[in-house]
């Protein structure tokens, strides 16, 4: 009896390990791209090269951002967004496979990170003239307008991770100022981390410069679709701006870069007088149009005297837009918040909390600001037909605004099953991928056809190709 209760023991104590194993194992790698995640590449990194007995340990670290992921995800649904993720992984696992020891991982949803032991800064350039071309080739079958940068810089033994990741990314800014899909090789013997960045700064400044000093933004809709005729829905205005030769920036990376320089207010101008321009010189005064601002923008006292000047202005436009800020801005200062809101009121115009759900924000500081929208944060939404935590989330969210008179909105609906469910919640209106995509503005005509044709437009299968005039 005695043996019998050791050999079950024994063999309880070989399924707890294995299963522990396994457990340790998944928590180690990315569920989408099967690759080590950023908690194997910090313990691998320090087991390995960050030793102080590592001393003839040298090589290269190579970050890659994923530079389109938000607007994949925002113009084409997060489908699209992990195909493009993926297609990014095939390549850098092809690559790396050409070179002995280097390890490939996926640090966080946009950004890689490649460690490849014993090669120089030579052979480091040499490699990244691969990816890019396989980048490149990537972009065109795809038809996306770039894939992503890279940031590269050497290591020694003893160099802490933290200083190298911190010069990788500053070699990702810096190829983002060259041409698209770029990559940039930071030289320890070169340049220190703090003239590295600067230098870095001084590229974006004269990029952010450029595209404020020319306009060089291009305005892309989407539209929200009404859950009934008794609600008003608007198109959101996404901006994306270019170089001036013509390379589209990434967007997240250049509105990071204009925050950090102090221009971001500058751009929240920008994109404000180029959509009160295209309403007028294209008469499209029979819509309504969400535009985003940032947070910056919204506390800083100064772009508010001037955004009040232009909408008493523009009062017949105004009327007919909807401005956009995200819960956690609002969070920042309340006192700020509410005289903002309150002149956008007094302006004729509504105001849009976005991201909602994200921060633990009180519902009576909603009352208190009185919104006229709230757009939950799209990871509500995201297979929301399985989700029955948040499905009584977002009912308890709809039946509170509705109490205090605030129409509740849906962002990242990308299939039929995720639009039937959030109109059984009650939702006031939907955006998505799947409920129509982003184009641009040329032609009036165009642009009435296609409005004018919403309903026909939401219809449509949901992996049309995009809209352009």
């Amino acid at each position: 009896m005695n043996g019998k209760i050791k050999s079950l023991f024994e063999n309880q104590l070989v399924e707890f390990e294995n299963s522990a194993s396994e457990l340790k194992t998944e928590a180690y790698k990315d569920s989408l791209t099967n690759l080590p995640n950023r908690t194997r590449f910090v313990e691998e990194f320090e087991q390995e090269i960050g030793q102080p007995d590592k001393h003839n340990q040298f090589g290269v670290l190579l970050l890659l951002r994923a530079t389109e992921l938000q607007h994949i995800n925002q113009s084409k649904g997060y489908q699209s967004g992990d195909k493009y993720v993926k297609g990014i992984s095939d390549i850098l696992v092809s690559v790396v496979g050409t070179y002995s020891n280097a390890k490939l991982y996926r640090l966080n949803g946009s950004d890689f990170g490649m460690i490849l032991p014993n090669i120089t800064a030579k052979e480091a350039d040499t490699m990244a003239q691969n990816i890019h071309s396989r980048l490149n080739e990537y972009m065109r079958i795809s038809e996306l307008s770039a894939v992503g940068s890279m940031g590269i810089v050497t290591y020694g033994h003893g160099k802490p991770l933290g200083e190298l990741l911190a010069s990788a990314d500053t070699a990702i800014s810096l190829a983002q100022t060259k041409h698209v899909n770029a990559w940039h090789v930071h030289k320890d013997n070169n340049l220190g981390q703090t003239s590295a960045t600067t230098f870095g700064n001084q590229n974006w400044r004269a990029v952010i410069d450029d595209v404020i000093s020319n306009g060089n933004v291009t305005l892309l809709f989407q539209p929200i679709k009404a859950a009934n005729r008794g609600t008003k829905a608007y198109s959101e205005v996404l901006s994306r701006f270019k170089s001036d030769d013509a390379q589209v920036l990434p967007t997240a990376s250049f509105l990071a870069m204009a925050e950090k320089l102090n221009r971001v207010v500058e751009i929240d101008q920008l994109i404000v007088e180029k959509v009160l321009e295209l309403i007028k010189t294209k008469s499209i005064t029979d819509q309504f149009f969400g535009i985003n601002v940032t947070p910056a923008s919204v506390h800083n006292d100064q772009f508010m005297i001037w955004l009040e000047r232009k909408l008493l202005k523009e009062a017949s436009i105004a009327t007919k837009l909807v401005f956009e800020v995200s819960e956690f801005g609002l969070q920042q200062n309340i006192n700020s918040s509410r005289r903002f809101i309150n002149m956008i009121h007094r302006a004729g115009a509504r105001v849009t909390v976005e991201k909602f759900g994200v921060g633990i924000t009180s519902f009576k500081f909603f009352q208190e600001l009185k919104p006229d929208f709230i757009k939950l944060d799209g990871s509500y939404t995201r297979n929301i037909e399985d989700e029955k935590n948040n499905q009584y989330f977002i009912r308890m969210i709809v039946d509170l605004s509705h109490r205090i008179g605030v129409n509740v909105l849906a962002e990242c609906v990308e299939t039929q099953e995720e639009k039937h469910v959030l109109e059984k919640l009650f939702v006031d209106g939907c955006q998505g991928y799947y409920l129509g995509n982003t184009w641009t503005v040329i032609g009036h005509s165009a642009l009435l056809l296609l409005l004018n044709n919403s309903k026909a437009l939401t219809k449509s299968h949901p992996k049309h190709k995009p809209v352009v005039f």
